[in-house]
């Protein structure tokens, strides 16, 4: 089972997008359990947690177009992420910072990624004991010589020597400093 069907099943992730070629297990499984979906396009269909989350994409959906930001919101990721997402200004990709919050992946920003991790704690928060971990990958941005550890981890049982959330917080803000990044 992958990540994000994970994350939809302990429910901290309100749909799914699966291609029935590649997840062909996680497809089924869902289908299994009666979960709502709606093919999204020819390929990947979204799975909810209910008909009124279904309902409520159906009927605010513009389906004559591909909207990421609207796709990303209903997939869970942060609204400042999904803004972000399509950005074409030269420069943005090297402001990157892949993110996985448990089984919700996505694309971060510098600009954005406190806010995103802020978002996701009070919108979307991740169950305890289950072994979650978010991670962040500030390889992009690293200068190797100096800096050999691009990745930062907070396992949400074990707090990975933060006090607490807003700890970690503070520690990604410090890293973007040091990054010259903030």
């Amino acid at each position: 089972m992958n990540a994000d069907t994970r994350a939809f099943l302990s429910g901290y992730k309100p749909s799914v997008g699966l291609i029935r070629a590649f997840d062909q297990e996680d497809f089924e499984l869902l289908e299994s359990k009666g979960f709502p979906s709606h093919p999204l396009n020819e390929t990947m269909t979204l799975f909810f947690q209910d008909e009124f989350a279904k309902g409520w994409f159906e009927s605010n959906c513009d389906f004559s177009i591909y909207d990421h930001n609207f796709v990303g919101l209903t997939l869970g990721f942060p609204p400042e992420a999904c803004k972000h997402f399509t950005n074409k200004t030269p420069g943005i990709l090297l402001e990157r910072i892949s993110c996985k919050y448990g089984g919700i992946r996505f694309m971060s920003y510098e600009r954005c990624i406190i806010d995103d991790l802020t978002w996701l704690r009070d919108v979307r928060p991740l169950p305890i004991g289950e072994g979650l971990v978010i991670e962040l990958d500030f390889s992009l941005h690293c200068n190797f010589e100096y800096d050999y550890n691009p990745i930062l981890k907070y396992n949400i049982d074990e707090n990975n020597g933060y006090d607490n959330y807003d700890e970690f917080l503070e520690g990604i803000a410090s890293k973007l400093s040091l990054l010259e990044l903030a």
